[in-house]
């Protein structure tokens, strides 16, 4: 890891009350990224500054390094930010959780692919726009889950959305975007791997499905609704259970996706849960998981309550 060399404006005093918002930011960047995703980097720093706020950036070297940087920043630092993508936002929101302190809000710069967390909270995806909400928002509460460890800020699924996570490599999605989702899910559906799983709640009850996922939010793969009735500061998850895996149902869920239909796709089963545990059947073996669109280890998958709620910056009202 490393401290960016951009120019620091910490002379700006522009200044609402220091009760009103955070005087002092840590940004944590994930680099991995291209000259487009650099030139709104220092549009969404140049905001922050310009509101008054001191910031100090540091770029991140490999996995691993947002959890250490967001654990151990400095106790007065007023506000953790997370420059990246979903996958950036994960690791810094696991080492907030592991602070002894509560930590301070986090803050958002959407810069990754997908960037479901900032949509799920309205937060801007224009840098600009983004900064001034770092600098000036206001802050909510989110109660983020947990698997073996790792904070879920979005969702956490096993199923094809799983194996198609498990098929896009890092270079791939880089070069593509979101279409290199797209090839894969269309690559998967014509090979189709017909999981089954377990699922188990705590209360004794038990269900099957071909596709698991468990929703913080309402929002999937960018703007597309899943979940009407989530709430990402509950302590909970929406559990949706998919019909048997084949190709048919497939694709259904895939045109029923981008034209807002899922939440009525027939045999999808929804209801609350505070935990589950996910359990594959002989026939789908150490099927992959993923959390908040990454890769994120295999089944079988215990899924729990992060131990307290953050506060995130996000857009006052107006």
């Amino acid at each position: 890891m490393k401290v960016s060399n951009l120019p620091d404006d910490s002379a700006n005093d522009e200044i609402v009350p220091e009760t009103a918002r955070p005087r002092t930011a840590l940004v944590i960047r994930n680099p991995v990224a291209g000259r487009r995703k650099l030139l709104r980097f220092q549009r969404a720093v140049t905001s922050m500054r310009e509101a008054g706020l001191t910031t100090t950036v540091v770029e991140t070297g490999r996995a691993g390094d947002a959890i250490a940087l967001a654990r151990d920043a400095a106790s007065d630092v007023g506000v953790v930010v997370a420059a990246g993508g979903d996958g950036t936002i994960n690791e810094v929101v696991t080492g907030l959780l592991q602070r002894a302190d509560g930590g301070p809000p986090l803050g958002i710069i959407p810069l990754g692919t997908a960037n479901v967390f900032a949509l799920e909270l309205g937060i801007p995806l224009d840098p600009v726009a983004a900064g001034q909400v770092v600098a000036g928002g206001v802050s909510r509460p989110v109660w983020p889950g947990m698997v073996d460890g790792r904070a879920v800020i979005q969702m956490v699924g096993v199923g094809f959305d799983a194996r198609v996570v498990d098929a896009v490599t890092t270079p791939f999605k880089a070069r593509w975007g979101k279409l290199a989702y797209v090839f894969q899910s269309l690559r998967l559906w014509w090979r189709f791997p017909a999981d089954r799983f377990s699922v188990r709640l705590p209360d004794g009850r038990s269900f099957t499905a071909g596709t698991v996922i468990a929703t913080k939010g309402r929002l999937y793969a960018g703007r597309f609704l899943l979940a009407p009735g989530a709430d990402p500061g509950a302590a909970g998850f929406t559990l949706c259970l998919f019909p048997r895996a084949t190709r048919w149902n497939a694709l259904k869920a895939m045109v029923a996706l981008p034209l807002g239909l899922l939440p009525r796709l027939g045999g999808l089963r929804m209801l609350p849960v505070d935990a589950a545990q996910i359990v594959c059947e002989p026939a789908s073996p150490a099927a992959p998981a993923q959390i908040d669109g990454d890769r994120g280890g295999a089944c079988p998958v215990s899924i729990q309550p992060g131990p307290r709620a953050i506060e995130v910056m996000v857009a006052g009202r107006t």
